[in-house]
This record gives C-alpha cells, structure tokens and sequence, in this order.
C-alpha cells in the first residue's frame, strides 16, 4: 500500500503543484488540495489489494495457530473430513473479501468522482 501511495504521489503532473504555489499554496495545501485527490485512484486501488491480501494472511495464519476464526474452522473441517462445514466456511470467506473489496469500490467511486 506504501508503494500504491507514493506511486500515486509522483505520479501527479507537477506543474499542477508547480501553479499552485504560484498562487501561494503551501506545502500542506497542495498535498491536501491537488495531490492527494489525483493520486486517490492509486492510493484506493492499494487499499483494494492490501485489503485482499490481508485477509489471504489472516486465513493462512489460521491455519497453522490459531484456535478460532475461520482458518481453524476450515481447517478443522478438513481434519474431519466434513466437506459442508469446510465448503460453508469457504464461501463465507469469499463473500467477506467480496464485500470487502466492493466497499472500497464504493467508497472509490464516491471519491474519485471525475473519472
């Protein structure tokens, strides 16, 4: 996500900043005001991928030490051999990450309202 967000910084045309404070932005008020709304698109899509990627991590770690969550559910189902449990516990996996990632995707567009 650190790199989703100075990706996006640099990425904003500088004579935009450039302009800015030619008309007497500070430092502050341009990284508020013009950088950090033009970079929202990358920093947002960081979200979305650290997001997944977090909770990939979480169920992992469940696996191997945890004692609860749906990692040891899911793994616990497995050990005894109970394919509904561990199907059940897969999909509400899946639909927490679908949530997830669609909330961001809302929050984005309500955002990034230009594109």
């Amino acid at each position: 996500m650190l790199v989703n967000v100075a990706v996006g910084l640099r990425g904003v045309d500088r004579t935009l900043i450039e302009a800015a404070a030619t008309e007497g932005a500070g430092r502050w008020h341009s990284l508020w005001k013009i950088e950090a709304p033009l970079a929202s698109p990358t920093i947002l899509a960081g979200v979305r991928m650290g997001l997944t990627l977090a909770m990939t991590g979480a169920i992992v770690a469940e696996f191997i030490a945890a004692s609860s969550g749906l990692g040891y559910l899911m793994e616990f189902a497995r050990s005894q051999y109970d394919a509904p449990l561990l199907f059940a516990s897969a999909l509400t996996v899946v639909a927490v990450a679908v949530i997830a990632f669609v909330t961001v995707g809302v929050i984005e567009r309500s955002i990034v309202d230009w594109e």
